[in-house]
């Protein structure tokens, strides 16, 4: 079944991760397509903080409900294969970092998307700490991580890279 960017925003999601992802196979090896394409889908997961999670057509008859894919499933999907592909790379994981500080940000007042992406970040903080080793590289991580914090205006630690 072919698919099409006007049937549904979640395609384009896809589409964006596919060519990340294929950016950082080992035969292509281009992280800043990857960045490039992290900082698309971090614009994109925010627009989509703005709509509700389930919907109707009212054109139809009888009416048709909807119900929008999560903000979980969208981050898995979409920046898993990212994190998986990139996990040694550090400027593609600081960049994940990033991504999801800048969508925190945005989603400051709704507690339900904070979990959700803290979730998330936890996930990225153990292939982190799992596969970057070098000093300067993890001093950069734990700049990231407390902004991270700071925007989450929580006393509590996400990681120590100490």
């Amino acid at each position: 079944m072919e698919e099409y960017i006007s049937d549904h925003y979640h395609y384009g999601f896809r589409q964006i991760s596919e060519i990340a992802t294929k950016a950082l196979s080992p035969g292509i090896n281009d992280s800043g397509t990857a960045i490039k394409a992290i900082d698309m889908l971090s614009i994109l997961f925010i627009h989509r903080l703005s709509l509700k999670n389930h919907g109707f057509s009212p054109k139809d008859s009888p009416l048709l409900f909807y119900k929008e894919p999560d903000l979980s499933m969208l981050l898995y999907e979409n920046f898993t294969p990212i994190r998986t592909y990139g996990k040694t790379d550090t400027l593609v994981m600081v960049n994940l970092l990033e991504a999801v500080n800048s969508i925190i940000y945005a989603a400051r007042s709704n507690t339900e998307a904070i979990k959700v992406i803290v979730d998330y970040v936890s996930a990225l903080l153990f292939d982190i700490d799992k596969h970057i080793k070098n000093l300067l590289d993890r001093n950069e991580i734990s700049k990231m991580v407390e902004r991270i914090e700071e925007c989450l205006e929580d006393s509590s630690k996400l990681y120590d890279f100490g």
